[in-house]
């Protein structure tokens, strides 16, 4: 019953918040200019260029992780009056959802201009991964631009900077949403490969789990 009264406030709130709107029809506007931009490269021979649509999944997913935040910070009391294990859950669970829809506010407007789309197993794992980061710095208590920035740090900027060194492969499996998509990329993912790379996602929630909640930091 939480996960439902929870989502019908986050869909109440995300209504009445205009950067919810806001970015969601920014991200439409993205994949539609740059899908129609096939001079830049983005369309290449008719068919959509599975980098960009990686990109913009990415970058869409990321948005839907901050606007996830911004609705479980207005939660405030009502949030701490929930238990540990459900705000970690029921958060994570919301989190994934809002994630995944501004993710396919970037890429479905794509379809004008090609079937191709992402692979929906890696473009899943990236939406969760960004959800289990974004629930890990929920819980830190920092202001909210704090922890939008600790999000770009963690599963963005960190990862751009460590790029594709051999030796850094293992901080960047742990770190980058966008490993997912890559990896999932022109290939048949096997079950014992997805199920691997779902071992961060849930390190990423069980460290959220072993974080003080905001009211026992209070006291």
């Amino acid at each position: 019953m939480e996960i439902v009264s929870a989502a019908r406030w986050m869909v109440r709130e995300g209504v009445r918040t205009p950067l919810s709107w806001i970015l969601g029809a920014s991200l439409a506007l993205l994949g539609l200019s740059l899908g129609a931009a096939s001079p830049l490269g983005i369309l290449a021979g008719g068919n959509l260029n599975n980098s960009y649509l990686g990109s913009i999944w990415f970058l869409s997913s990321y948005c839907g992780a901050i606007v996830g935040l911004l609705l479980l910070d207005r939660a405030g009391s009502v949030w701490d009056e929930l238990s540990l294990a459900r705000q970690v859950w029921v958060g994570g669970l919301l989190l994934v959802a809002v994630s995944t829809i501004y993710g396919c506010a970037g890429i479905l407007p794509l379809r004008l201009f090609g079937p191709e789309l992402l692979p929906w197993s890696g473009a899943l794992l990236c939406a969760a991964h960004w959800s289990a980061q974004a629930s890990f710095v929920q819980r830190i208590g920092s202001s909210l631009p704090g922890k939008c920035i600790a999000l770009a740090c963690l599963g963005w900027w960190i990862p751009a900077v460590l790029g594709s060194s051999p030796a850094w492969a293992r901080v960047d499996w742990v770190l980058s949403p966008e490993r997912h998509l890559e990896a999932h990329a022109g290939s048949i993912e096997t079950s014992v490969g997805a199920l691997v790379d779902t071992i961060p996602i849930v390190a990423w929630w069980v460290a959220a789990a072993l974080l003080p909640t905001r009211t026992a930091l209070k006291r």
